[in-house]
């Protein structure tokens, strides 16, 4: 490796043997390993037949981010390269390292993914949804408007939601979903590539959350149930259209209910937009 890099090196997320070559020849030759549990990174580069021998390890988790990004991006700017792993999976995804990245970025490093494993993009592939686009979400907020705005959110788009989910959360979750979703379906996925993963469709309506065992980690698709016949983008197109069918002074007053504005400041400026 002639030039300085930070590596963002994706690792498995629960068969080691989904490890790519490119990744094991980055992890063999950087000096440097910045890990989310470096003891976690130690056994999979045991695994691997990789020396640890010569390589400094340094630790970067929720706890002590600014200071281990400080000291990072000292060993970058010294001439060094870093290679970066979280736990399991791509980094900086609902996990640490963001925040170097960004760092690094404003310091003309030059930063490199060494793609690999992804329990999202894993799911997606064996689920079978028929529409090609989803949302990734990350893990569903804890406080409970926040939550409910996003439930919204989601019902209004129609979109095929990716989440993370803990194992002591998940029956709270879907429960949620039951009240928020009638009608509608998940896809879960259990312990992905691990020897007892699993995985199915299951309705909402009749789902049994007792089912949804509280061990290994979760990745849920949430599908909403279709409420029209068209998309959520199409039936607010055509309400603009109609709403556009009416006076100026008649469509000032649908925007003012929908935006809180005043219908007269909104008429105002739209007469002066057609001068």
């Amino acid at each position: 490796m002639d030039t300085t890099q930070l590596y963002m090196v994706a690792t498995p997320i629960g068969n080691s043997r989904d490890m790519t070559l490119r990744a094991v020849d980055t992890l063999r030759e950087v000096p440097n390993i910045v890990a989310e549990d470096t003891r976690e990174t130690r056994k999979l580069l045991s695994l691997l037949g990789i020396s640890p021998e010569g390589k400094s390890f340094h630790s970067f988790a929720a706890h002590n981010m600014k200071s281990a990004t400080d000291k990072i991006i000292e060993i970058l700017l010294a001439g060094q390269s870093v290679a970066f792993c979280c736990d399991r999976g791509t980094p900086a995804i609902s996990d640490p390292g963001s925040m170097l990245v960004d760092r690094a970025r404003q310091q003309g490093i030059s930063v490199i993914p060494i793609p690999g494993a992804s329990s999202v993009t894993a799911l997606v592939s064996v689920a079978g949804l028929k529409e090609t686009e989803f949302l990734f979400l990350g893990f569903a907020p804890k406080q409970k408007m926040i939550k409910e705005a996003l439930w919204k959110k989601i019902q209004w788009l129609g979109i095929a939601s990716v989440f993370f989910e803990s194992p002591h959360r998940v029956r709270a979750t879907v429960s949620e979903w039951q009240t928020s979703f009638p009608g509608g379906s998940i896809f879960v996925g259990r312990e992905i590539t691990k020897q007892y993963e699993e995985y199915g469709w299951h309705q909402l309506d009749t789902l049994d959350t007792k089912n949804l065992v509280e061990k290994g980690e979760y990745v849920l698709i949430l599908l909403p149930p279709k409420t029209s016949s068209e998309s959520p983008q199409e039936a607010q197109l055509n309400d603009a259209i109609k709403d556009r069918l009416l006076s100026d002074r008649d469509w000032s007053k649908q925007v003012a209910k929908r935006t809180g504005l005043r219908a007269a400041d909104i008429y105002n400026a739209l007469q002066k937009s057609q001068r």
